[in-house]
């Protein structure tokens, strides 16, 4: 087991250290970036491997749910430039001892032998050796794509017990008390089976497997993986694979995620079905009615040939139910809803939604992709045709939901509504946002047919899954009073029984939801962490926010816990308990807000910021947000800010900010250093000192460059900053390097620039 620096990380910190620049060692939670296989059946026990960064003191995961236990057995890592130079010198230097000439192997096995005794001598084992070759080949092999953050290896003993809850759940890498951001892991039902290489077509044996089974396989660069299988003429047959699924996101791929393709091959290598989607959903899914008794093939790539150690997918297949379409699309909050059903192997065509969100299963079984259920307070009503021109309008009132079909190509659904003048309304379909795959546009006009409003996208920054927002909205305020008419259509004049929408019109309805980033809270005993706090405000709601605790726990503060008036983020600390927890605890963070005159309280979804194909970003759901403290190391003395009033910046003076803490601070001043980070305009620090016990901050703000009327919070970064001594023995190289380690955060200190 080998415990060396990542390739990427040594380049990067030697980097840091050149021309005299102080390396920044900044606390390193755990990396996860894969998890393979990505799901176990219930009652199994397996090996399951976890790439990623940062993992050399991993020594547990954590699970969302109970029902999975799990030990750790190895970690890997590959070696560091500096290791590699030193293997190929002593390498050298035993052929040049051997008479070996340059790129010649040695004559014989005795001659192999003996270069092998004198390499072990040397401490390099024929493991190191074929690793070195192998990372040679990598290096020199252009398809494949070196990742740092994947570059290292956990493997786990996974006990999935047999009344373990199905479904998804997250898992995380714990690392002395440090935990990583989540990834998906399934726990199902059917048996599961991992690809066994080589299995790509025209080599090797395919995988036989009986069905229902859960394929598991990873794809490489130009890899293609084959499963074979047998099935009897006129099986309902599903294939429903999911891989961006598991990983939403990648940061260094286009378009950035795993583009998987699906196919289905008879006994003579004949292709019988092709998917490299479902409709908008990036993971492909096929049925097929198979036609004959005999032998078929499962075939999985990348649609572009690339591929990775974190290319994880996971394949169902079998006569398992999917559906295809429900009608309406929801309902109203605190009723049960009768839906009609469409899909495959489906055992009933009709039933019944609560208020679950979610649709996982048919009559106790879980199907091949859970259908989003929506809910909404107005009242209901369904589309009825025909309604396709303005002189056969459908009448609605001013607030309620419309439950709709586009039912076939080319049509348009037109509802007659009445306006007042000044009066705006909202008016907004859910369509794609609840599994539909109509592509909605919106248009209003008058009597006349004169268009007054128009919109085909509207972004919904909450849903940090899709990347094509395809619902509708439109905010309008009617010239007159009068009748007006709502025009609803497909962008594509597509249509079908499955293209369904919900049509909600109303009163504008100011709220706000709430994102809360990252979902993974680590800190020492005492010290405060940050995060960041996303207000995703509608329909004309500016005002402040406040930040509570709904879960309150001994010991724990939030500082700087209020997202300004019009501001749609703010940074924040959490200041954690000073006796360490003993498992990580999950936080409810909650926003409170006066809408109307009335308070409104909404929870902060956790999140995870992923950055895809390199430039976009999204905010991506998690299902729990855990504070954790990190084992070791004496417990921090927190700081306090001395003053509980917001710090009021005023243009072209001095400000100055105090903390306290039990901290010794005369003894520490030398080599602590203080940071301001996302620094408003034209404020920066001009001092620090230490008076009558307290940490003294002084900021300097320009009078041209800030911002009147600014408001946020102040974060500070401490460091310590030392120099190493120089070794004895070798000559003085230049400035002396300095290295600085990250010392913690300081709590968060409200501010407003003075108007």
């Amino acid at each position: 087991m080998k415990m060396t620096i990542s390739l990427l990380f040594a380049a990067t910190f030697i980097a840091a250290t050149a021309a005299g620049q102080g390396a920044r060692i900044q606390p390193r939670d755990p990396h996860l970036g894969y998890i393979y296989p990505a799901g176990a059946q219930r009652g199994a026990t397996l090996v399951i491997t976890a790439g990623g960064q940062h993992l050399e003191n991993v020594d547990g995961l954590y699970c969302s749910g109970d029902g999975i236990h799990a030990k750790v057995l190895d970690h890997q890592r590959p070696f560091s430039t500096r290791e590699i130079v030193q293997m190929r010198n002593k390498l050298k230097q035993i052929r040049d001892d051997m008479g070996i000439p340059k790129q010649r192997e040695p004559q014989g096995m005795a001659g192999r032998r003996a270069l092998m005794e004198h390499a072990e001598k040397a401490g390099i084992s024929l493991e190191d050796m074929r690793e070195m070759r192998e990372l040679g080949r990598a290096r020199r092999d252009p398809k494949i794509q070196e990742n740092a953050q994947i570059a290292e290896t956990v493997t786990f003993e996974i006990r999935v017990l047999p009344n373990a809850k199905p479904g998804r759940r997250e898992l995380r890498l714990m690392s002395d008390g440090r935990l990583s951001a989540p990834l998906a892991f399934h726990i199902g039902g059917y048996p599961e089976h991992a690809e066994v290489e080589p299995n790509n077509k025209g080599t090797g044996e395919s995988v036989e497997l009986r069905l229902p089974a859960v394929l598991n396989g990873q794809i490489m660069p130009g890899d293609i993986d084959r499963f074979s299988f047998k099935a009897a003429r006129g099986d309902q047959l599903v294939i429903s694979s999911a891989a961006r699924e598991l990983i939403p996101h990648l940061a260094d791929a286009v378009p950035g995620w795993f583009q998987a393709t699906l196919a289905l091959y008879d006994a003579n290598d004949r292709e019988l079905a092709y998917a490299d989607d479902y409709r908008f959903n990036p993971d492909p899914a096929l049925y097929y009615e198979i036609p004959a008794d005999g032998n078929y093939t499962i075939e999985i790539k990348d649609a572009l040939y690339r591929g990775r150690q974190d290319f994880v997918y996971r394949i169902t297949v079998g006569e398992i139910p999917f559906i295809t379409a429900i009608f309406p699309l929801g309902g109203k909050s605190g009723t049960r809803t009768a839906v009609e059903i469409q899909g495959k192997n489906l055992p009933i065509k009709k039933g019944s939604v609560g208020n679950q969100s979610v649709i996982a299963t048919v009559k106790g079984t879980p199907i091949a992709y859970p259908v989003p259920f929506g809910h909404d307070t107005l009242r209901e009503a369904f589309e009825t045709e025909p309604n396709n021109t303005t002189d056969k309008a459908m009448p609605i009132g001013s607030a309620l939901v419309v439950n709709g079909r586009i039912g076939v190509p080319g049509d348009r659904d037109v509802y007659r509504f009445q306006g007042q003048s000044g009066k705006q309304i909202v008016v907004e379909t859910k369509a794609r946002r609840l599994n539909s795959p109509l592509d909605s546009i919106l248009k209003i006009t008058d009597a006349q047919g004169r268009q007054l409003a128009l919109n085909d996208d509207h972004e919904d920054k909450g849903l940090g899954l899709l990347t094509h927002h395809a619902d509708s909205r439109i905010v309008f305020v009617p010239p007159g009073k009068g009748i007006y008419y709502l025009h609803v259509g497909d962008t594509q004049n597509r249509g079908g029984a499955e293209f369904a929408y919900r049509l909600r019109i109303g009163r504008p309805d100011p709220g706000f939801e709430l994102r809360v980033v990252p979902s993974n809270l680590n800190g020492h005993p005492g010290s405060s962490v940050p995060l960041t706090v996303y207000a995703l405000r509608r329909d004309g709601f500016d005002g402040e926010i406040e930040l509570k605790l709904k879960n309150k726990m001994e010991g724990v503060r939030l500082d700087g816990a209020r997202i300004p008036a019009g501001q749609d983020h703010v940074q924040l600390t959490l200041t954690l308990p000073t006796e360490p927890l003993t498992r990580p605890k999950a936080l409810d963070l909650e926003g409170h807000a006066t809408i109307g005159g009335k308070t409104a309280i909404c929870p902060a979804v956790p999140a995870e910021d992923m950055m895809q194909a390199f430039i976009y970003h999204h905010l991506v759901p998690a299902k729990e947000l855990l504070l954790s403290t990190i084992e070791g190391g004496r417990p921090r003395r927190p700081f306090t800010v001395n003053s509980k009033e917001a710090l009021t910046l005023r243009p072209g003076a001095t400000t100055t900010v105090s903390f306290s803490s039990r901290i010794r601070f005369r003894k520490a001043l030398s080599r602590l250093k203080v940071e301001l980070g996302n620094a408003p305009a034209g404020v920066e620090i001009e001092s620090v000192s230490i008076r009558h016990g307290r940490l003294m901050v002084s900021l300097k703000t320009d009078s041209k460059a800030a911002k009147r009327g600014e408001e946020g919070n102040l974060v500070f970064d401490l460091f310590i900053e030392r120099t190493p001594p120089q070794r004895e023995g070798q000559p003085p190289s230049g400035a002396p390097r300095t290295i600085r380690i990250h010392a913690g955060v300081l709590p968060a200190v409200p501010f407003k620039v003075a108007g």
